[in-house]
């Protein structure tokens, strides 16, 4: 082979390593923006308390969100213990952390009220 024919060949493998580099990136590009959660998402799922934690202390809870778990930290302006494996309700999301009240809280509410 001569050298010339020695750098078409090189050329065409460094085009085909950028073009294939591309498309690889674009698609993890667009998986990744379909995956992504909005705090909107979040509000009114219920999730279990991975760290338990009270209105002083921030804590982890774990939701189901599009079919994979999530861990997001926890917080909570009511005076309650949260414990390990405990059901609550998202009712506010900011960022990366999330206000929540018990599950049994909002059904003691409902019963209250009727």
């Amino acid at each position: 082979m001569t050298q010339q024919e020695l750098l078409k060949i090189a050329a065409i493998c460094i085009g085909l390593g950028i073009l294939l580099g591309t498309l690889i990136v674009l698609l993890i590009q667009m998986n990744r923006s379909n995956s992504l959660i909005s705090p909107e998402q979040l509000i009114g799922l219920s999730g279990v308390v991975e760290i338990p934690f009270d209105h002083n202390t921030k804590g982890k809870i774990r939701v189901k969100v599009k079919g994979a778990l999530v861990d997001i930290v926890a917080l909570s302006s009511l005076e309650h213990h949260f414990k390990v494996c405990e059901e609550v309700i998202i009712i506010e999301a900011n960022e990366n952390k999330v206000q929540v009240v018990p599950l049994s809280y909002l059904t003691d509410e409902l019963m209250n009220n009727h």
